[in-house]
């Protein structure tokens, strides 16, 4: 294996935050030390990795510049897709529907923010 493709919604940006994933030390680690080329190919709950000036995007390129992230990726004349493309809201809304799952992840990313620190009060 020389080739690693992961085919979206890796992180659940809608329901962890990114230091939550941070905290998974075992995906870090791994990053860390694997000399596979890794392809990220992006789902619509990672949508936000689309954006360069995510931190955690820009993490994870730090950490290990063979890291690719693609809305998707072309192989030996297979195209490897997350499939939210092929939904029927993502058909028929096309760019509203996407715009709802990005937003959708940073109010629940918000929403997640509060909660914790009004369970600390």
């Amino acid at each position: 294996i020389n080739k690693i493709i992961f085919l979206g919604d890796t992180f659940d940006m809608s329901r962890a935050t990114n230091e939550e994933i941070y905290q998974r030390k075992f995906f870090w680690d791994w990053l860390k030390r694997t000399d596979k080329k890794i392809i990220f190919v992006i789902g619509n709950h990672d949508i936000n990795l689309e954006n360069p000036e995510e931190e955690l995007r820009k993490r994870i390129l730090d950490i290990n510049p063979r890291f690719k992230i693609l809305r998707e990726y072309k192989y030996g004349g297979y195209t490897f897709l997350h499939g939210d493309q092929f939904d029927y809201y993502v058909k028929k809304f096309g760019f509203l529907y996407m715009l709802a799952f990005i937003l959708s992840d940073y109010i629940n990313s918000s929403w997640n923010w509060i909660y914790k620190y009004l369970n600390k009060i």
